[in-house]
């Protein structure tokens, strides 16, 4: 089989990220494997990623989207956890060391997760979902749905979210959409906050779904991975990517696990159940209740909710004294969200 000659990295802007991805690079050199492409996310590409033969992604699962992003054809990327977030990262900084001969030989696995496609080549496709909505926050859209050759509903909601499996636990879950398993080829289609209570629906990665007749007292856009947003007009397609992304591992992924975690986290029988409010309002508490106390940038890092989503559930949370907002002791910049249900 052979070993790897050439790597790409992308690295979170932290210190752990940018010194665990120095020490690998220098390791990498020892063996006269090149780095054809490295950059640390917020500055400038170096080199070419996409001549990687496989992608080492520094950092947590907001790293190892943007690594996905910038690679379209079926390249391995494989997550290495330095202190963040991380559902998607395999190993930790403390042991890439320890598996690093075992990667360059390619002793590693590959998990094949389905994309979206968008219908543009500007953007990349979408690891965990493309969210249709409104431009602005509490604005009604109208919209209709077609599977195929048939139309299923028409609705009217503040949105409608197209997920993968693997987007199936973020945004999806906290707007009352199903948890549909990694190695189902399926993706959920869900309301948010629908008017007309619609239900959410599991497609077959085969179907083509179109959401036409888009309408709302403003402009509308589809938002992709919460990152890439592009305005819509009456129509759009999304289909299954051509290439699928290929997660590697070292141990295979738990998605019993995974989906014991999310669910105890997002629906486990607690005082937030009895919290009314919007869904997206409701998972964040629940995330509060669980951590107590968290920055703006940390809800929407653990979410992966768009910001202005998280923002409008914090107003509702302190509106409604279930949360309460005080100056961060660390930085004045910021500020800390506290759980505060009695």
């Amino acid at each position: 089989m052979g070993e790897i000659e050439k790597v790409g990295m992308v690295i979170a802007n932290s210190e752990i990220a940018k010194d665990t991805a120095k020490k690998v690079e220098e390791l990498l050199k020892k063996k006269r494997i090149k780095v054809c492409g490295k950059i640390v996310v917020g500055g400038k590409l170096e080199g070419r990623i996409a001549d990687a033969e496989l992608v080492l992604a520094f950092g947590g699962d907001k790293t190892i989207l943007q690594a996905f992003h910038m690679i379209k054809k079926a390249t391995p990327v494989l997550g290495i956890n330095c202190g963040e977030s991380g559902y998607l990262m395999d190993i930790t900084q403390k042991e890439i060391v320890d598996y690093l001969p075992a990667i360059i030989d390619k002793r590693f696995l590959t998990e094949e997760r389905e994309r979206l496609e968008f219908p543009s080549e500007n953007v990349p496709y979408a690891l965990n979902d493309i969210v249709i909505a409104p431009v602005r926050s509490a604005t009604i859209m109208n919209y209709n749905l077609k599977i195929d050759k048939d139309n299923l509903w028409k609705d009217m909601a503040d949105g409608v979210i197209l997920s993968t499996s693997t987007g199936s636990t973020a945004y999806n879950m906290s707007s009352g959409g199903p948890l549909v398993s990694n190695t189902a080829k399926a993706f959920a289609i869900t309301p948010i906050n629908s008017l007309k209570a619609t239900a959410p629906l599991v497609v077959s990665e085969k179907n083509t779904i179109t959401i036409f007749g888009i309408a709302a007292a403003t402009p509308c856009e589809a938002i992709i991975d919460g990152t890439y947003r592009i305005r819509v007009r009456d129509s759009i397609t999304i289909k299954r990517a051509p290439q699928p992304a290929l997660l590697a591992r070292i141990r295979p992924s738990s998605y019993v696990a995974i989906g014991k975690k999310n669910i105890a986290e997002a629906s486990a029988l607690s005082k937030v159940q009895l919290v009314k409010g919007p869904p997206a309002a409701k998972f964040i508490l629940k995330l509060l209740e669980l951590e107590r106390s968290m920055t703006q940038k940390e809800i929407i890092q653990s979410t992966q909710m768009p910001a202005r989503t998280v923002r409008r559930a914090l107003i509702f949370l302190i509106r409604n004294k279930y949360v309460i907002k005080n100056p961060s002791i660390s930085d004045f910049r910021q500020d800390v969200y506290i759980y505060n249900v009695k």
